[in-house]
């Protein structure tokens, strides 16, 4: 989901969107696709992930992760909804999403973190403030799925996703 930036009157300002867009350039954090047709994809497996396999301790905190992993744009993985969006969508308080997105931050699986702010979010002119740029660690979470999902069958599309990422990284190394 893209944000849109909105008019004092409910109307979307297309002028100040397209600004927007263009002046915050995040660096392409894409979902992985799924290995073949008929598996699940990067961002379904994520999803199973945060559901499943991590202990975050709190219902919000992985209600949060799935609303950003919801947001994530499939082709670019652009995902930056405010905190106050997410705290009315998921009906708690902003603090609670700050708390949830900090825990996200600061954990990960095998050293690699699970959510990272790819840009920082910045006060516009008006003095407004913009959110922060998000990205989802898809391989953290995909590698969780792979390792400690109870279903033989989530394991090896996990696996599978995470191969091909891997052949993937190697050839642009190359």
């Amino acid at each position: 989901m893209e944000e849109l930036l909105y008019n004092t009157d409910g109307t979307v300002d297309v002028e100040g969107t397209v600004e927007f867009r263009e002046t915050r350039k995040v660096p392409p954090n894409p979902p992985p696709p799924a290995a073949r047709e008929g598996l699940l994809d990067g961002k379904a497996i994520a999803r199973i992930a945060v559901s499943e396999c991590i202990n975050s301790g709190s219902w919000f905190k992985q209600a949060v992760m799935q609303y950003l992993i919801s947001c994530a744009n499939q082709e670019n993985g652009a995902c930056y909804p405010s905190n106050a969006t997410i705290a009315r969508d998921l009906d708690c308080s902003e603090a609670t999403v700050e708390r949830a997105t900090r825990w996200w931050r600061e954990h990960g699986y095998k050293r690699h973190r699970f959510l990272t702010i790819a840009v920082r979010g910045r006060q516009r002119p008006d003095g407004t403030n913009e959110s922060n740029a998000y990205h989802v660690g898809w391989l953290p979470l995909i590698s969780a799925a792979r390792d400690l999902h109870y279903r033989k069958r989530i394991r090896i599309m996990a696996k599978a996703i995470i191969e091909i990422e891997k052949e993937r990284a190697s050839a642009v190394t190359m």
